[in-house]
C-alpha cells in the first residue's frame, strides 16, 4: 500500500481469499513431503537391515574380546599370588625344619651336659647333629663373647679405672731428723738444719698402699674411708655402680644383690641401696633381704664426752668379728659405719662376677674393688664372656647365682672387712696431718 502523502509502500496487504489459497498450497506440498519421507526412510530401513546385524554382531565380538583380556590378566594375577603363595609356604616349611634341627641340637646338648658327669657318651649312641647348624651356633657364640670382651674394655677407658701410686712426700721424710734436731739443739736449729740435710731414698712402695682410681677419683679401701670427704666417697661409690650395672649387661650374668634408687626408679637418681635377691641358701647371702645403704650416713651421736671419746680398739676388734653387724653397734660419729656391709655386698657382687668368668680371688683380696673390676675387664683370657645367664652356653649352661662350685660365704667376707677397720688415735700424741699441694703437713709438739 502506497502512502498518499509521501508515497512510500510499507506494508502487504493481502485479501482473505489470497491467504487461503496459500495456505492449502502448502499444506498440499508439505503432505506430499511427508510421503516422499516415508517412502525413504522405508527404503534406508529395508537397506540397513542386513547391516544392523553385521554392526550387532561386531559389537558383541569386540565386548567378548575385552572380556577375554580382563579374564586373562585376573588368571596372571592369580598364579603370580599362587606361586608367591607357593613360595612363602616353601620358606616356611624349610625354616620349620631347621627350627626343629635346631631344637633337636639343643636338647641332645642339654642332655649330653647332664649325663656327662655320670656316664661318658659314646660317638655312636645317637645320630650327630647337623654339622652347619652346630657350626652357626659355635661361631654365633664366639662373635658374641668377642663382643662382650670388646665392650668391658672400652669400660675401663670411659671410666678411667687405673692405679697410682701414693707420691713420696719430703716433709713426711724429714720428720725423724726435725724432732731429733728439736730434742737436741732446739726448734732454731732443727730448721737450720733441715735445709741442708739429704733427703732419703725413696721407700718401696706396699701393695696394699697402692691406689686405684676411677673417674679420677680415689676409691678408699674398707680401712680408710674414714679419711674421706663423704662427698668423695658417694661420688666413688656411684661411679663404682654405674660400671658394675654396665659390666653386668654386657656380660649377661645376674649378681646375688640386687641395686636399686629411692628417686623416681632411674638409675642414678636418688640415693644407692642395696640388697640381696632371690636365691639358694649356698653361701650365706639370700637372707640378706633388708636393704643396707651404699651412701653416707649421719646417724645421731651423743654430746656427752663419753660417746665422743673414740672407743677402745678392743671394743671395735669384738665388734668387727661379728659376721651380722647393724649400723647402731658401730661407731655413731662415722657416716661410713652405715655403708660397711652395703660395701660388703658390693664387694660380694664382684667376686661372684669374677667366678662366672672363670677367675677366683682369694678372701683377702676381696676389699680391692677396682682391682679386681680392672682384672676382670683387662683378662687376656678367651673365655670371658663365653658364660652368661642371659644367653646361655648350650655346651655349659651358667647356673642361677650362686652355685655350689662358688664357695665364698658372705659372712666371711663380712668379717674380714669388718676387721680391716681403723683403730682409734692414740691418746699420748696428738698430730694433724693435711694434704696441701703434695705436702704432707704435721704439727710435732716438744715433749717436756
Amino acid at each position: 500500500m502506497q502512502c498518499p502523502t509521501c508515497n512510500l509502500h510499507q506494508r502487504k496487504f493481502y485479501c482473505t481469499s489470497c491467504i487461503c489459497n496459500h495456505v492449502r498450497d502448502f499444506r498440499i506440498s508439505t503432505h506430499k513431503a511427508e510421503a516422499e519421507r516415508d517412502a525413504e526412510v522405508a527404503k534406508a530401513k529395508v537397506a540397513l537391515g542386513p547391516m544392523e546385524k553385521r554392526r550387532i554382531a561386531r559389537a558383541e565380538a569386540a565386548s567378548l574380546e575385552e572380556r577375554i583380556v580382563q579374564v586373562r590378566e585376573q588368571v596372571g594375577k592369580t598364579k603370580s599370588a599362587c606361586d608367591a603363595a607357593r613360595a612363602r609356604i616353601r620358606s616356611l616349611r624349610q625354616t620349620l625344619v631347621n627350627r626343629r634341627a635346631n631344637l633337636d641340637v639343643l636338647s641332645q646338648s642339654s642332655s649330653t651336659s647332664s649325663s656327662q658327669s655320670l656316664v661318658s657318651p659314646s660317638p655312636f649312641t645317637r645320630d650327630p647333629p647337623p654339622i652347619q647348624v652346630s657350626a652357626a651356633l659355635v661361631q654365633t657364640h664366639a662373635d658374641l663373647a668377642q663382643t662382650r670382651r670388646v665392650l668391658i674394655r672400652e669400660l675401663l677407658n670411659v671410666f678411667d679405672i687405673q692405679q697410682r701410686a701414693p707420691r713420696p712426700s719430703l716433709v713426711s721424710s724429714t720428720i725423724p731428723f726435725l724432732a731429733s734436731s728439736v730434742r737436741r739443739f732446739g726448734l732454731g736449729a732443727s730448721m737450720l738444719l733441715a735445709a741442708p740435710a739429704p733427703a732419703p731414698p725413696p721407700a718401696p712402695v706396699h701393695p696394699n698402699q697402692i691406689q686405684w682410681t676411677i673417674a679420677g677419683l680415689v676409691f678408699p679401701v674398707p680401712g680408710d674411708i674414714h679419711r674421706f670427704p663423704t662427698d668423695h666417697v658417694q661420688a666413688v661409690v656411684q661411679h663404682t655402680l654405674h660400671f658394675m650395672s654396665l659390666l653386668s649387661f654386657y656380660l649377661g650374668v645376674k649378681l646375688p644383690f640386687e641395686v636399686f634408687w629411692d628417686g623416681n626408679g632411674s638409675v642414678g637418681v636418688g640415693k644407692a641401696w642395696i640388697r640381696a635377691g632371690r636365691g639358694p641358701e649356698q653361701g650365706g647371702w639370700a637372707r640378706w633381704s633388708e636393704a643396707q645403704p651404699l651412701h653416707p650416713v649421719e646417724l645421731p651421736s651423743s654430746n656427752s664426752p663419753s660417746s665422743s671419746r673414740p672407743s677402745s680398739p678392743s671394743r671395735r676388734s669384738s665388734s668387727g668379728s661379728n659376721t651380722q653387724p647393724s649400723p647402731s653397734r658401730n661407731s655413731a660419729s662415722s657416716p661410713f659405719a652405715a655403708m660397711a656391709t652395703g660395701l660388703a655386698m658390693l664387694n660380694y657382687n664382684v667376686a661372684y662376677l669374677l667366678y662366672t668368668q672363670g677367675l677366683d680371688i682369694p678372701l683377702s683380696a676381696t676389699g680391692e674393688t677396682l682391682r679386681n673390676l680392672y682384672a676382670l675387664c683387662s683378662s687376656p683370657r678367651e673365655n670371658t664372656g663365653r658364660l652368661s645367664h642371659a644367653t646361655p652356653n648350650p655346651l655349659s649352661p651358667l647356673p642361677p647365682p650362686t652355685p655350689s662350685s662358688f664357695t665364698l660365704e658372705f659372712g666371711h667376707l663380712l668379717q674380714i672387712q669388718n676387721a680391716s677397720a681403723p683403730s682409734a688415735p692414740s691418746s699420748s700424741r696428738r698430730s694433724r696431718r693435711g694434704l696441701e699441694e703434695d705436702w704432707d703437713i704435721v704439727e710435732v709438739e716438744e715433749e717436756v
